[in-house]
């Protein structure tokens, strides 16, 4: 898939880029020329695709891991 659209010098926020949807929509903002920001729970998966992208085109990513979230606050019983 192509996006025919210029992304230059904008910035693309992707949650659950480490796998799927996230990823390939990360990618095809990054080859649309978009700085791209990447948010998941797995951060090395998010460290091999900011790799990835970076290696394709160039352009910048920077990787998030969601450490500590909404969910990962329920999960220890704390409030949101």
């Amino acid at each position: 898939m192509t996006l025919h659209v210029n992304l230059k010098e904008k910035v693309a926020f992707v949650s659950g880029a480490s796998s799927g949807i996230g990823a390939r929509c990360a990618r095809v903002l990054a080859g649309a020329g978009a700085n791209v920001v990447l948010a998941a729970r797995r951060m090395s998966r998010l460290k091999e695709l900011r790799a990835e992208i970076e290696a394709a085109g160039g352009c910048r990513a920077r990787d998030r891991a969601g450490r500590d979230g909404p969910g990962q606050r329920a999960q220890r019983g704390e409030g949101g």
